[in-house]
């Protein structure tokens, strides 16, 4: 399991990584409340923003680590599976892009 924790009262950003769960309030205001689920994987993620809180349609890229794109997907819903069963077991990068927003989480897919 990813744990990460991260409280800077300066600037209100907040964030938290269980489960790989964050919220960015001051940066990112059109992608809040976004969930990626289950991480580590074996080949598909659900990727839910919660309350209405996706207000475009949304880019979703898987990258290598060395900063090939692998992936690519669009959306406008709030609910999402992505399909990683073409990828090897290994760690990855999901980017979430909307606009000039950006996030970003590691992904860890497990052998099958």
């Amino acid at each position: 399991m990813i744990k990460l924790s991260e409280v800077d009262s300066s600037d209100e950003k907040i964030i938290r990584k269980k489960d790989t769960v964050i919220k960015n309030k001051n940066s990112l205001n059109l992608l809040e409340d976004i969930f990626v689920f289950p991480n580590p994987t074996n080949k598909l993620i659900t990727i839910y923003f919660s309350n209405n809180t996706i207000k475009k349609c949304v880019q979703l890229l898987i990258y290598s680590l060395a900063g090939k794109i692998l992936l690519k997907d669009q959306t406008c819903l709030q609910k999402n599976d992505m399909d990683l069963s073409s990828l090897s077991p290994g760690t990855y990068i999901l980017i979430i892009k909307c606009e000039q927003n950006v996030q970003k989480w590691k992904i860890i897919v497990n052998p099958e």
